[in-house]
Parts: structure tokens; sequence; C-alpha cells
């Protein structure tokens, strides 16, 4: 009576290495999911790029000549492998939009950031820079 059955461990050898790679299958598919995809994968790919231009967007009629601090943003992308992978940092608009009511305050505005159809702004890094205003 003081003995531990091992019966189910040392039975159905062929159906526990089954199962553990259908599990390992299902927990890299998922992971790789999550992460966004590698390079061989089909579901996709994260990739971020450094050096992304701001531009100032100003109402017309505003004085011009705005410069971002900092002048350039990195931007994390997210979608389908080739289009990922083809993508420069042309291809995105980072903007920060003036606004009067801020600009005496010296607040930290918004960024922006449009991207082609099809790929997914994960994050901006930074997500808030500031306006200098020209000289008067």
């Amino acid at each position: 009576m003081g003995r531990i059955s091992l019966h189910w461990l040392t039975e159905n050898w062929g159906l526990k290495l089954f199962a553990l790679a259908l599990a390992v299958l299902i927990w890299t598919t998922v992971h790789d999911m999550i992460q966004g995809g590698s390079a061989g994968a089909g579901f996709g790919r994260t990739r971020t790029l450094t050096g992304v231009p701001v531009w100032v967007l100003v109402r017309a009629g505003e004085r011009q000549g705005f410069r971002a601090d900092p002048e350039t943003v990195e931007v994390t992308v997210r979608g389908p492998r080739e289009l990922v992978e083809s993508l420069v940092a042309d291809d995105l608009r980072v903007v920060v939009r003036e606004d009067p009511e801020l600009r005496a305050s010296g607040q930290l505005l918004p960024v922006e950031v449009e991207a082609p159809e099809g790929i997914v702004v994960v994050r901006v890094q930074p997500p808030r820079i500031r306006l200098w205003s020209p000289p008067d």
C-alpha cells in the first residue's frame, strides 16, 4: 500500500511525445505571432526605423520656420513581412501640429505618424516633442 504507482508515466510513450511536440508547436506559433513574426514566418514582422524626419504642420497664414527638437524620431511598425522589410523612413509621415495656444507655454506636442496601408505604428519615441519658434 505504501508504493506509488508510476504506471501512468511509463505507458503510451508515443502519445506523450506527440502531445509534447504539438504543445511546443502551438507555443512557438503563438509566441511568434505576439512578437510580430520572424523574417521567415508568414505572421508579420516588427521593425524599428530610426532617424525618421519630423514635419512641422502650421496653419495657413501663420509664421513659418518652426524647428522640432528632436528633428528625427524612432518609429516601430508592424505589418506583413514584405511591406515592413521594404519600408524606408521616407515612407512614414511624422507630423507635429503647431498650436498657437501652446506656443507660449512651451508644452510638449504629440507626435502623429501616418503609415502606408497595411502598416501599423506600434510606438514612436519620443511620443512628444517641443517646437522652437522662429525669431521675430
